[in-house]
């Protein structure tokens, strides 16, 4: 009893964020994985991992699925493993595994019109006129993840694919508001992500003491788009015309993202107890292509393409339009530890996490007299930010009996020190730098900032259990609890540690 609550004040006084540069695509872990804050990883996570399916063990294949209920409803998750061309010891060949993880068609635009007699703009009672009472909506988000790795010679390939995107585009229809008809000649919409990746890693220490090099390179080609064009009776005498695109929403970027680290290297191995220290990088760039509108000489609206930046449409017209590139680096160093003994196996890593960003930006306006969309400079802007966040994790697990482990993790998110320096400097209306005009800020601030941009001034300090049951040699179960943050209870949802959140089983043959 004395090892259990020792273990468990552990657990509330240290705990790190988890850096699963090499987990499945979306971001799913095992509910093993979940209750232990990414320290003890189960074969559900490895399998698809480039570093580490050489540690799975089968004969013939491995399977799992997976319901995870909290934060992520109504998702399914499938994997797949076996050995093309194996010898007959079983070892050899070639690694394949596959995995699918998401809502399949959930989410995606339901769409909805009628094709029927009706007025089409001066030809009365027209025939299959298509009529819509509801411009579809695409405001639910569906998320879709499949991964492929092939694992040969001691490495391992991964090819991914992410996608949360959904669509819809239409032309030549009706929209009826239930009172009155309007025309439109086209309208698209788009919102989400398609984020593939190809990821690298050794799946065997290059030294006896460590040393798991790994690569992955991210595209993430973010929409967030609305377009339409609609036929107008401007003079009242039924001549539609249509000349006026509108821009409705415009914020469309790439994100292009590196990640490589070394992958560990062991500096203490002794009476039972070993450390290693690792160092990983995250590089980001951010681009920007995006649309918006301008009126040419007669006073029509149009639409000029291709403006490298953010469009803000927030009540604003003309919209803010604002120049801008993004590059982050995030320097990893970290630490990390086990012990084992009695049942009871304990775990923990400390990221020591320096982010270093840089964002040019420049305000842009209509250039006067100007009828093709052209713009100058109203202001620059350089924003440099340092900050430094160390995220702590332990976590533990106790074999209660050989085959059932409880598992108990934890986490400590410590708020960024982080320093931002801007400059800047105005500029008049002809683009000609205003005299006396620059200025530098520098701020200094506690928060917790994420990837977003928001901040928060607080620490996060979270815990989690969970439990892996091995039915058999051949049969796993796992599972995560809703027991978590100070609020345990038996039965209560949540809170209560017989109400699971994340149930997996895996079998291997």
């Amino acid at each position: 009893m004395k090892r259990i609550i020792l273990v468990s004040i552990l657990i509330l006084a240290m705990a790190t964020v988890a850096f699963a540069q090499m987990g499945a695509p979306g971001g799913w872990v095992s509910p093993q994985s979940t209750a232990t804050e990414g320290r003890y990883r189960s074969t559900a996570d490895n399998f698809i991992r480039p570093d580490a399916y050489a540690g799975v063990s089968f004969n013939n294949w491995f399977g799992m699925t997976s319901y995870a209920a909290a934060g992520n409803p109504g998702t399914a998750h499938l994997g797949f493993a076996t050995r093309a061309g194996k010898g007959e010891d079983g070892t050899g060949g070639v690694y394949v595994a596959g995995y699918y993880g998401g809502t399949f068609w959930r989410n995606y635009p339901n769409i909805t019109y009628t094709e029927q007699h009706n007025d089409w703009l001066s030809e009365k009672d027209k025939s299959g006129v298509k009529i819509y009472n509801d411009i579809p909506s695409i405001s639910g988000v569906p998320n879709n993840n499949v991964a492929l790795l092939l694992g040969v010679a001691d490495m391992g390939f991964r090819l991914s694919l992410t996608s949360t995107h959904r669509s819809i585009k239409d032309e030549n229809f009706v929209y009826n508001d239930g009172s009155s008809d309007q025309y439109y000649k086209s309208y698209e919409e788009e919102a989400g992500a398609i984020s593939p990746q190809l990821a690298w890693s050794m799946a065997k220490d290059l030294t006896s003491n460590g040393i798991r090099p790994y690569f992955a390179l991210d595209l993430d080609f973010n929409k967030n788009y609305k377009k339409y064009e609609t036929y107008e009776d401007a003079a009242g005498d039924e001549k539609w015309v249509a000349n006026n695109e509108i821009i409705g929403l415009s914020n469309n970027f790439t994100l292009t993202r590196i990640r490589t680290g070394l992958g560990g290297y062991t500096i203490v191995n002794k009476n039972g107890f070993r450390s290693s220290v690792d160092l990983d990088y995250d590089l980001r760039l951010t681009g920007y292509d995006n649309d918006y509108n301008y009126d040419d000489k007669d006073g029509n609206t149009k639409v000029k393409t291709g403006f490298n930046g953010t469009v803000s449409m927030s009540g604003s017209n003309p919209p803010t339009l604002t120049e801008r590139s993004d590059t982050s680096h995030t320097i990893i160093p970290s630490i990390a530890g086990q012990w084992s003994g009695s049942g009871v196996a304990l775990r923990f890593k400390l990221n020591l996490n320096v982010g270093l960003s840089n964002s040019t930006q420049s305000n842009m306006g209509f250039k006067v007299d100007s009828f093709d969309g052209a713009l100058v400079k109203e202001e620059d802007k350089t924003v440099s930010t340092i900050s430094f966040n160390p995220d702590l994790r332990l976590a533990a697990q106790w074999r209660i009996v050989p085959k059932l482990t409880l598992n108990l993790g934890g986490r400590i998110d410590l708020n960024s020190i982080v320093r931002t320096t801007t400059e800047g400097k105005y500029y008049d209306g002809e683009g000609k730098e205003v005299e006396k005009s620059s200025y530098k800020t520098i701020k200094t601030e506690n928060a917790m900032v994420d990837v977003s941009g928001s901040s928060e001034s607080r620490i996060r300090n979270t815990l989690a259990t969970g439990v892996t049951f091995n039915v058999t040699d051949n049969m796993t179960f796992e599972a995560a609890t809703g027991a978590s943050n100070g609020t345990v209870s038996v039965f209560q949802a949540p809170g209560g540690l017989f109400h699971f959140t994340n149930l997996l089983v895996s079998l291997r043959f």
